[in-house]
């Protein structure tokens, strides 16, 4: 039986591609949502509300991905390790977007973390509407469809080694 995913560098940086690419796919109608959050954030505190809502959903995303595992009896305590290089990705995305973002915002005066943000919690949305599915709820099919457009070829390379290292289970 395999360890852990974070004992295995290859696949470390496997799934931080795989996480990268699924935020940055679609990010055209991601970012259709990003006037009303930048708008938001100018009007009502700043960024700080929009890094919590991402952080929430990231939680409830994780909550709904583990109770639809343990519903499709496909749980594995080693794909954990998935969910925190999901969070260390998505956090050094994070970090950066602000650095540039303060370097910018002096000059150009470009939200830059705001979109960031939008397009993280936009990738969040789609796969809690995924986990949602999975577990029985009725989801609006375009929000499958979006969900579907943003599997990447380095996610399904991933799913395949971890199958294949779980003996074929799913």
């Amino acid at each position: 039986m395999a360890g852990s995913v974070l004992e295995s560098p290859g696949l470390i940086w496997l799934a931080a591609a795989n996480y990268a690419d699924k935020a940055a796919a679609g990010w055209f109608y991601k970012l259709l949502a990003s006037p009303p959050l930048v708008i938001y954030s100018t009007l009502f505190g700043g960024d700080g509300h929009i890094l919590a809502a991402f952080y929430i959903l990231f939680f409830i995303d994780m909550a709904a991905g583990l109770a639809a595992a343990l519903k499709n009896r496909c749980f594995r305590f080693r794909r954990l390790g998935l969910w925190a290089v999901k969070f260390m990705t998505y956090s050094l995305c994070i970090g950066i977007a602000g650095l540039v973002n303060l370097a910018l915002a002096r000059s150009l005066g470009l939200p830059l973390l705001d979109v960031v943000l939008t397009i993280l919690i936009a990738s969040e949305a789609l796969s809690i509407f995924e986990n949602l599915s999975e577990l029985g709820c009725p989801v609006p099919p375009v929000f499958l469809k979006l969900a579907a457009g943003v599997k990447s070829r380095a996610g399904k390379k991933l799913e395949a080694m971890l199958d294949e290292e779980d003996g074929g289970a799913g």
